[in-house]
């Protein structure tokens, strides 16, 4: 997969600040520090829309997950790297003629905790694997799965966390400088196309505001609402 170079989203933002008469960044730890910021927030802002549309936008498509999990006493653990929930379907084992086994996958309704004692005691939407109403709840650390003798393993689509951009030095003992260390350096998962807005939100970090795009008041907000805690 195509990735974006840490080492040109440095060297692009260090430029613009140059070119604003601004100072770049006195450390490579307040670089990387920016830079896992400003992820987070680009992330944030096309799962938004996911919310609103239900689609998958291309940008988040690297971050895109199916695997099956095991059912363990009702419950299913996070994988390590969980970020979001998309669905989640239950492998149901179906036994036919002559010992032959078939699979039939459920797709489970997610209920919100608050739903959760509502629909138990419902007549009409109880948890049932012969009407196949299954649930999810989303938990602290785990899915509670309802209901929960059910056991098997479910299909999980999820997005998962970027493995988060970092730039790296070390010493250039002839010249006596820090130069890039590409080899100790992680580059970003996203798109090419994404450079442009993790380079707008690295500059928003320092105070620049290039452009007055949807992305730039989404992240001026996020950031306003963390100053504020």
């Amino acid at each position: 997969m195509q990735m974006i170079n840490v080492d040109y989203i440095f060297k692009r933002v260090n430029d613009s600040l140059s070119k604003k008469n601004q100072a770049g960044y006195s450390s490579v730890e307040d670089f990387n520090g920016d830079l896992h910021d400003s992820e987070n927030i680009l992330f944030e802002f096309f799962y938004k829309d996911y919310e609103r549309t239900q689609k998958i936008s291309d940008a988040l498509s690297p971050f895109l997950v199916e695997k099956d999990f095991p059912v363990n006493s009702g419950y299913v653990a996070y994988p390590d790297d969980y970020r979001h929930p998309l669905e989640m379907v239950y492998n149901m084992v179906l036994s036919g003629k002559d010992c032959e086994s078939s699979a039939q996958e459920i797709l489970m309704h997610k209920l919100q905790s608050n739903e959760e004692r509502d629909t138990m005691a419902s007549f009409i939407r109880k948890p049932s694997i012969e009407k196949k109403l299954i649930y999810f709840v989303q938990l602290a650390d785990k899915f509670r799965i309802r209901p929960m003798e059910l056991k098997g393993s479910v299909r999980f689509k999820y997005l998962r966390n970027p493995k988060f951009g970092k730039y790296k030095t070390s010493i250039d003992f002839e010249k006596e400088i820090e130069v890039y260390d590409p080899l100790a350096s992680t580059n970003l998962e996203w798109k090419e196309p994404e450079s442009v807005g993790i380079i707008d939100l690295m500059l928003l970090h320092k105070g620049i505001e290039i452009r007055d795009s949807e992305l730039v008041q989404f992240a001026q907000a996020k950031m306003q609402v963390n100053t504020n805690k």
